[in-house]
């Protein structure tokens, strides 16, 4: 079985650390994500530089937020009105984590997402709901 794109974003996610490449990778994600959902963008995406978080869209360049990097960012992963926790692992050892996080809709509950820091484990938590 194959991974869709989420699956083998969600994949890097866990196995890495915060970093412009996946911030971008996100923010590609979140667009399709998006239109998915009946969003419609002006221009086509043309171009993007994972190295500096740049997006070219169109006429239009954006810069990335920092996802993995920021707990601020990564929450505006989270849908509106949804849930959200992000614990401290106190001690966490060699193999496990250091901080987890879970997002869940209204009424239910979602399984703990997993990493060495807190924006990472939001991003994981969350993209794991929209999946």
């Amino acid at each position: 079985m194959t991974d869709t794109p989420l699956e083998a974003l969600i994949a890097k996610l866990v196995a890495g650390e915060g970093s412009r490449e996946l911030d971008v990778q996100i923010h590609l994600t979140r667009r399709d994500l998006l239109a998915g959902l009946g969003f419609t963008f002006v221009a086509p995406l043309l171009a993007y530089a994972e190295s500096d978080g740049w997006v070219v869209d169109g006429k239009h360049a954006s810069v990335a937020p920092r996802y993995t990097t920021s707990i601020d960012d990564a929450l505006t992963l989270v849908p509106d009105g949804w849930a959200y926790e992000l614990t401290i692992l106190m001690e966490p050892g060699p193999d496990v984590a250091g901080h987890a996080a879970i997002v869940w809709p209204p009424g239910k509950q979602s399984p703990v997402s997993a990493a060495r820091t807190p924006p990472l484990a939001i991003c994981i938590a969350a993209l794991r709901a929209r999946a």
